[in-house]
């Protein structure tokens, strides 16, 4: 049995320095870098560069210096990609792994291949810190989809008129939704995040940093977290902000966005829906980043009203195949073959068998694999985006075997589907 230990990385040591033939220097930052690399980051995603704002983000990031691997060039900052360490839930239990975030190169430096050299230093480096898995959300897919990245986290958008919204069950809500204060907020619901996240895939079993980030402390944004309980336990909750529309208008004139929706019973679910369509000043309720077995849309009388549509939300990277496969919770038993090819984590490359009976061994075979896969397809059949069978038939597993593709889906499937809350990526 394989028990997914590794080492623990470089520690807190001088950062790693590698000189280059081309002038570019790739290192961690340190910390007297951060407000040349706040200003470089904001040419990257192009925002403001006036110096009274770099102050004040770097004296505000919760990204550690240690966590960003940055391209200098001429001692200048060119290119980053930050890397923070957490654990994920994996269809049920917890594993090491990584939050990549802040990813940028400034104008001048694209298209030279320096953002290629930094992600797959990254790599290297998250697997020599033993995280299986890296999980990012992305201002464009295409960036990283080169990269072995794939969307596993598919999500559902609504924003639809408070006024609007009926139901086509009643569903009982026997408690209470309260307003809880977002500086107090986190031991009250983080045993309701923790319920509904871990039987779940790609989530984050989240530490302080991700809590930080969940409750906006950073944003000017006056985020406000709601609680339904039944009998003094938080059964589900809401992070989400007013404002008004920036347009003059004769009220309903306000907007509501839920950054989260969190809820382990359907009338938690119920219940605080029906919170955000009592603001009465309010034509606008957007819940986005739901996942894709959210139940609103079979529930309400006319979904066309919801306006939904479904957008890629995170994406994940398999960083160390024998981790990711040997930490992963499984729903069915069997043996199964992977080929994998992976050009920027060679250490990927072969073929490795898995067996799961109870637990899951996973070990490397010259025996001829029964399924063909890239690191993009393997990252959303782990994840359980889409089962062996359907990736088959769009032609990106190459398997031409039924029986083989039905035990693929077996061991594979999830109870829910894949989910990721923490936006900050």
């Amino acid at each position: 049995m394989y028990d997914g230990r590794r080492g623990a990385g470089r520690g807190g040591g001088e950062p790693m320095v590698i000189e280059e033939a081309t002038g570019i220097e790739y290192r961690q930052a340190r910390p007297d870098d951060i407000t040349a690399v706040m200003r470089a980051q904001s040419l990257g995603f192009g925002g403001s560069t006036a110096e009274a704002d770099l102050q004040k983000w770097a004296g505000q990031t919760p990204i550690l210096p240690e966590w960003r691997l940055c391209a200098f060039d001429r001692g200048e900052p060119v290119a980053q990609v930050g890397v923070v360490p957490t654990r994920m839930y994996w269809n049920g239990r917890e594993i090491a792994s990584a939050g990549v975030t802040d990813v940028f190169t400034i104008p001048t430096h694209r298209r030279r291949g320096v953002l290629r050299e930094l992600m797959t230093r990254a790599y290297a480096q998250m697997h020599e810190a033993g995280q299986a898995i890296a999980a990012l959300e992305a201002s464009m897919a295409a960036i990283y989809q080169r990269f072995g990245w794939a969307v596993v986290c598919p999500v559902v958008w609504h924003d639809f008129d408070p006024r609007h919204l009926r139901f086509v069950d009643d569903i009982p809500t026997p408690g209470r939704v309260r307003l809880v204060r977002r500086e107090d907020a986190r031991p009250v619901v983080e045993p309701a995040y923790r319920r509904f996240a871990a039987p779940r895939t790609v989530a984050f079993a989240r530490g302080d940093h991700e809590w930080r980030r969940a409750f906006r402390f950073m944003s000017d944004v006056p985020w406000l977290v709601a609680v339904y309980e039944e009998d003094g336990e938080a059964l589900g909750y809401l992070v989400y902000h007013v404002e008004e529309h920036g347009e003059q208008r004769p009220p309903p004139s306000q907007r509501i966005s839920v950054s989260e929706l969190v809820w382990n019973t359907p009338a938690a679910h119920r219940a605080l829906v029906n919170y955000l369509a009592g603001h009465d000043l309010v034509d606008s309720v957007r819940l986005y980043g739901l996942p894709a077995d959210d139940p609103l849309f079979q529930q309400v009388q006319e979904p066309r009203w919801l306006n939904t549509r479904v957008a890629d939300g995170a994406l994940a990277r398999i960083v160390d195949v024998e981790l990711a496969l040997a930490g992963r919770g499984y729903e069915g038993v069997g043996r199964l073959t992977l080929g994998v090819e992976d050009a920027y984590a060679p250490w990927n490359s072969g073929t490795w068998e898995l067996t799961v009976d109870g637990g899951a061994e996973v070990r490397r075979t010259d025996a001829e694999p029964q399924l063909r896969v890239t690191p993009r397809v393997l990252a959303l059949l782990l994840a359980g985006t889409m089962p062996a069978s359907a990736l088959a038939r769009g032609g990106l597993i190459d398997c031409a075997d039924p029986a083989v593709l039905a035990l693929a889906d077996a061991l594979f499937r999830t109870a829910y589907a894949p989910v990721c809350l923490d936006h900050w990526m």
